[in-house]
């Protein structure tokens, strides 16, 4: 009898022993991922306080680029054409037109230099409040302000300067936050309509508009959807999306341009700026490890491990 009842205990401290062995092998893989962030937000916080020590002094120069940028949104409030002329250096920038198009639409033909460098200040707020919004509710009020706190604070002085510089930078991060924070709940939930993934492309494509780097978070997405086994034909509604974005946009700039934009973009700018298989490896060599955007693409990476993981 003492046998049987010693068999039968036997058998329960293995089942607990395996059931205790899961629960922490699980709080393990669900808690490295944070480990490993605030880790990462540690070192950036410490690289940000001795650049911030070095940038004070710092005497702002906001270039002759910022001119450019605002009459390129002068002319868009206008219907003007956007290229004027076709010499090296001094090419408007048209391959983000959606900051400018912003200023235009907001501020008209006389928009100032002022309020284009507003509109990028309330976009730099805008992302870490959104942070700290959608992250509340999964890690608290401490965790969701840390997290908003890195996101926050740029790591290098030239990024101190873009802050206020007139361009897509901040946008650009803005849009990179909310269409991953979106794709996140979109995939967490089974009921989700197609129309969401199709407005998943159609924010994928904003990002691309804003700055040309904003195309990587279309990759980052297809890629987690993927390991997610999000159905196939939801991914093709996020590229459908991205598509219809992209081609009406072009349109309505090849009208704006009497039919020249897509002949200028794609040939006459090709026989003033030098473009090749190296030199295209080399910029984007740069753009991921010694840009000041790469700080950024970190820390949104860094997101998804606790986006996708948290249910």
């Amino acid at each position: 009898m003492s046998l049987f009842f010693f068999v039968i205990n036997e058998d329960r401290l293995a089942l607990y022993g395996n059931l205790l062995m899961q629960k922490y092998l699980f709080k393990i893989f669900t808690w490295s991922p944070r480990v490993v962030f605030f880790i990462f937000a540690g070192v950036c916080l410490e690289r940000y306080i001795t650049y911030l020590m070095a940038v004070v002094p710092f005497a702002y120069d906001w270039g002759p680029s910022d001119g450019d940028h605002l009459n390129f949104a002068h002319r868009l409030a206008q219907g003007l054409p956007i290229y004027m002329a076709f010499k090296e250096g001094h090419v408007l920038s048209i391959y983000n037109p959606l900051f400018h198009g912003l200023i235009a639409l907001l501020g008209g033909a006389n928009a100032t230099l002022s309020f284009a460098r507003l509109i990028s200040f309330l976009f730099w707020l805008l992302t870490p409040l959104t942070v700290l919004l959608y992250f509340r509710k999964q890690w608290g009020y401490f965790y969701a302000v840390l997290a908003a706190l890195f996101i926050w604070l740029p790591p290098e002085p030239e990024m101190l300067i873009d802050i206020m510089y007139v361009g897509g930078n901040t946008l650009m991060a803005f849009l990179f936050t909310i269409t991953l924070l979106y794709a996140a709940s979109c995939s967490k939930n089974s009921n989700t309509s197609f129309w969401s993934y199709f407005f998943i492309g159609f924010l994928t494509a904003f990002c691309f508009l804003a700055k040309q780097q904003g195309i990587i978070v279309l990759a980052i997405i297809i890629s987690f959807m993927i390991l997610r086994r999000i159905d196939f034909r939801n991914i093709l509604l996020i590229f459908l999306g991205f598509s219809f974005v992209i081609v009406v946009s072009t349109a309505y700039l090849e009208f704006l341009n009497t039919g020249q934009y897509l002949h200028s973009t794609l040939i006459d700018l090709s026989g003033i700026m030098s473009s090749s298989g190296p030199l295209a490896r080399a910029r984007l060599s740069s753009f991921l490890f010694v840009s000041n955007m790469c700080f950024l693409i970190c820390i949104l990476v860094s997101f998804l491990f606790f986006i996708f993981i948290d249910r």
